[in-house]
């Protein structure tokens, strides 16, 4: 079966991770890139984890073992033990809770899946082999990233900044949907920039189209 791929906000909300090896600190990294405050649970945590803190203030380590409790103030959990028993277990409190919970070796333990992401600035691609294959999910990826210019980033966010303009001084859709379009060509020749001339310029040619 194949898994909605389901955009949400999670800035500023709480994750817990429990487990603190390799796969624990790949799926923190993603996360804090998104502005999350997490707290790591492990009766031992890697270096790697232990150096992020120190510079990452969203970032508590707790090195002990999971308590039932943890997950009480979680808005969702990542499961990432080396213990399937452990694991199972919080599968099982997140689940009694309607708290999300991903169980990194376990899709059947899992209420959602973690994918593979690419993000570049607001542009953000999951990819997702709805848990059957991580391998073709990074390949995937790796497709995909390879596909994206350097400057998609800077190209989106100035896109975004004449949108809310664009919606309020054109009316018709059809012209609005040709703006969108002819601005997003003129930002990809210019390699991301977008500046106010060509804007006016396509309003321009906007009005003259509906001249016609």
């Amino acid at each position: 079966m194949a898994y909605f791929p389901f955009f949400i906000d999670i800035q500023d909300k709480h994750c817990l991770v429990a487990g603190g090896g390799a796969v624990a600190y790949r799926k923190v990294r993603v996360l804090l890139s998104f502005e999350v405050y997490i707290t790591v649970v492990a009766p031992v945590i890697c270096k790697e984890l232990k150096d992020l803190a120190k510079t990452e203030d969203r970032l508590i380590l707790l090195e002990r073992e999971f308590q039932a409790t943890d997950i009480s103030q979680s808005f969702f959990v990542i499961a990432a033990t080396s213990n399937s028993t452990v694991n199972e277990t919080i599968s099982t409190l997140c689940k009694q809770a309607n708290t999300f919970v991903n169980v990194a070796d376990s899709k059947e333990k899992s209420n959602f899946l973690f994918p593979s992401i690419i993000k570049r600035g607001d542009v953000v691609v999951g990819t997702s082999t709805s848990g059957n294959s991580p391998d073709v999910a990074k390949w995937v990826r790796t497709q995909l990233e390879e596909a994206l210019p350097d400057y998609v980033a800077e190209l989106t966010e100035n896109l975004g900044k004449y949108r809310s303009i664009i919606k309020e001084r054109v009316e018709s859709e059809t012209a609005r949907k040709k703006a969108f379009k002819e601005l997003l060509c003129l930002g990809r020749k210019a390699e991301g920039k977008v500046e106010d001339a060509m804007f006016e310029q396509v309003l321009k040619d906007l009005e003259d189209w509906n001249e016609n």
